[in-house]
């Protein structure tokens, strides 16, 4: 059940939840066009309120809507890619082809060919300059991918199978400013290297063991000598992909069971 306020009616993600019956995790935030008043936010129902100017042309027009959701609301990939699924795909090429140096109109072009896994009837960008798919300043993010077909770059923090969206909240912008890592630091400088080298192994041996342990196995000497120093590789690893994981997988278990 959505919150309702008088003299409001819903736009961006809501609308399109709404509008489609989707049946999707909420957003974060949603947002209202009021018909009186102006922009206030509303901390205690994560909504934000929007005087009647930012009204769209067309609210009946989803990609009107997704638009307006990007724009104000952030990505949510979940809430996108159902309403891709919905639509035809003539709505969104005629849409990208009437726009096509629009920053919102690329993002959804992207999004939409990331998501679904679909390449839509339209010509590579050639105007334009490269856009951030995700905000720096709201969002955590990769090294950017350009993406040369729609002149994006794609810094989002996995893949079209598994691509968490992580926010720079309040709480997690006051983590960073304690600089915990500069902690951890300054308190192993204050030991003997030799105790800190001998203890960490102590720890990689525990953590290998209770893994072997969940499999009901015991490891010989030399597969668990194998498992601590991929352990301690980890930090090493830039990307984790399929090939990685066989790789690691196969170094560590019987080799009845490795995977070619």
């Amino acid at each position: 059940m959505f919150t309702v306020f008088k003299n409001t009616r819903a736009i961006g993600y809501l609308a399109l939840i709404e509008s489609l019956k989707l049946k999707v995790i909420p957003h974060f935030r949603y947002s209202y066009i009021s018909s009186k008043g102006g922009r206030q936010t509303i901390k205690e129902n994560n909504c934000e309120i929007y005087p009647e100017s930012y009204s769209l042309l067309d609210e009946q027009d989803p990609i009107l809507q997704i638009e307006f959701a990007i724009k104000y609301d952030g990505v949510n990939l979940e809430i996108l890619k159902q309403v891709f699924l919905k639509l035809e795909i003539n709505q969104i090429e005629r849409y990208i082809k009437s726009k096509p140096t629009s920053k919102y109109a690329r993002k959804i072009w992207f999004l939409y060919e990331f998501l679904l896994k679909r390449k839509l009837n339209i010509n590579d960008a050639h105007q334009g300059k490269y856009i951030d798919l995700l905000d720096i300043k709201k969002y955590y993010v990769c090294a950017p991918i350009k993406s040369k077909r729609h002149r994006v770059n794609n810094n989002l923090l996995g893949t079209q199978n598994f691509c968490p969206i992580v926010r720079k909240t309040t709480e997690l912008n006051a983590f960073e400013n304690m600089k915990l890592d500069n902690v951890a630091k300054n308190l192993m400088a204050e030991y003997d290297p030799l105790v800190i080298t001998r203890a960490t192994h102590y720890l990689y041996t525990k953590e290998t063991m209770s893994s072997y342990e969940i499999e009901r196995e015991r490891p010989n000497k030399r597969r668990l000598v194998r498992f601590i120093e991929l352990l301690k590789q980890v930090v090493n690893v830039d990307k984790i992909n399929k090939e990685i994981l066989i790789e690691l997988q196969n170094s560590i278990v019987d080799p009845r069971f490795a995977d070619f």
